[in-house]
């Protein structure tokens, strides 16, 4: 038998509220306007444009935003990118070439071609600090060690926030240094100027060769997660290899450019990377297989991307805008240990909402759930799920950053179930 939530009100275009019973409304949603549907875009974009490319975005420990711009300084968002705020007080240079955030004490490092700047309050002061040698890219580990790429000298390291640096190239075969990847407390992986790549087991004080055989272009980026290390390429592609065994396999399945850019992973072991101007891809099999996931973007000239604690992903592109996905790569998905005794279809939080809200379900058993959002006219807005789901509980992070103010009705189906709540957005 099929659970209800009695009567809720539906507002039509003369003007006059009407009261029906949900499975009627729910017969009008899903008959009379069934092909008026707008799936939900995988990007929303946070900001018109910060003003210039922007260079970097990082993430603190309480998934607060900072992006720094060729042009315009550095920004913060405290409200998952919806507003920005110009964070330049100390800052002898609006161009910053690179930024990082120590996830150990929060502390930050932003880089220009001139000066270099750090700051231990969130951004609201920058203090410069002197480097002996130049610095072109910026990463920290888990230990808040932080790792700079050198264009001619290495590899350049601060142990104490960034207060001094020591520079490494012992075993270097090349000392323009791309990026990095920090596989556990032993192994920890650089690549350089053409297809070298290398490994540490002493925190970057010396390094060892392991190229990438048949590779004959420059591998822009890494990523490391249990055990396996994944090198983004300028035009073969991404390939793997086990930390011991280095023994690399090219990954190209589903991807229409193989010129990798960036290459990001999360904590369930999720790939993303980003193209030179072909697009995002995402695997959740090791890289098995390919899916693009360009859906809501309006350009595809990614410059830089990022995961935040509660996985969102947030990438910045060459014309100064941030987007932002629409869901958690993590939590998503997640189902809870404990299984549910019953179907449950919960009210959305916040409510009232602007633009974001979590929409939360439980499944005491697998099914296929079908979860749609539709305006106060009948008119369905959004399919957000509709797949298979196993049994669990299910937080969907719903972006109506395209949608006007207004109330909206939100209505899960299974076979056995189905149910409507309403929400309402307000700008």
């Amino acid at each position: 038998m099929r659970e209800g939530v009695g009567k809720i009100p539906l507002t039509f275009k003369n003007g006059v509220i009407m009261k029906f019973t949900s499975l009627s409304i729910l017969f009008i949603l899903s008959v009379v306007f069934k092909n008026e549907s707008t799936a939900q875009d995988f990007w929303a974009i946070t900001n018109d444009s910060l003003g210039s490319e922007v260079t970097a975005i990082v993430t603190n420990s309480n998934n607060e935003v900072f992006a720094s711009t060729s042009a315009n300084g550095i920004w913060h968002s405290s409200d998952n990118g919806l507003n920005w705020t110009v964070i330049n007080n100390g800052l002898t240079t609006n161009n910053i070439q690179a930024l990082a955030i120590s996830p150990k004490t929060q502390t930050l490092i932003a880089l220009s071609y001139i000066d270099n700047f750090r700051s231990t309050n969130n951004g609201e002061l920058w203090e410069p600090f002197s480097l002996n040698f130049p610095i072109m890219n910026l990463t920290s580990n888990i230990n808040g060690d932080f790792f700079g790429g050198s264009p001619l000298s290495g590899v350049g390291r601060s142990t104490d926030d960034g207060l001094t640096w020591e520079n490494f190239s012992s075993g270097l075969t090349q000392f323009s240094i791309y990026a990095f990847a920090f596989g556990n407390s032993s192994f920890i992986f650089a690549s350089s100027y053409g297809d070298a790549v290398y490994l540490s087991t002493n925190n970057g004080g010396s390094w060892i060769p392991i190229p990438i055989p048949n590779v004959f272009t420059n591998v822009h980026s890494l990523a490391a997660y249990n055990g396996i290390l994944f090198a983004g390429t300028g035009g073969q592609g991404v390939y793997s290899t086990n930390y011991n065994q280095i023994n690399w396999e090219q990954k190209v399945n589903g991807l229409t450019n193989l010129q990798i850019r960036l290459i990001l992973i999360n904590s369930k072991g999720h790939l993303y990377i980003a193209t030179m101007n072909g697009g995002i891809f995402s695997s959740k099999d090791g890289g098995t297989g390919w899916t693009e996931i360009s859906s809501g973007l309006n350009e595809l000239n990614i410059t830089c991307i990022t995961i935040s604690p509660d996985g969102f992903i947030y990438c910045g592109t060459e014309s100064g805008a941030v987007y932002r996905s629409n869901n958690s790569t993590t939590s998503i998905n997640e189902t809870v240990t404990k299984i549910p005794k019953s179907l449950v279809l919960n009210q959305n939080y916040p409510n009232p909402f602007n633009p974001f809200t979590n929409i939360i379900f439980e499944l005491p058993k697998s099914s296929f759930v079908n979860l749609e959002v539709f305006d106060a006219l009948g008119r369905k807005v959004s399919t957000v799920v509709n797949e298979f789901k196993d049994a669990g509980k299910y937080i969907i992070n719903f972006n109506a950053g395209r949608l006007s103010s207004g109330i909206y009705f939100y209505k899960i189906l299974t076979k056995e179930f189905i149910q409507t709540r309403k929400m309402i957005l307000i700008r």
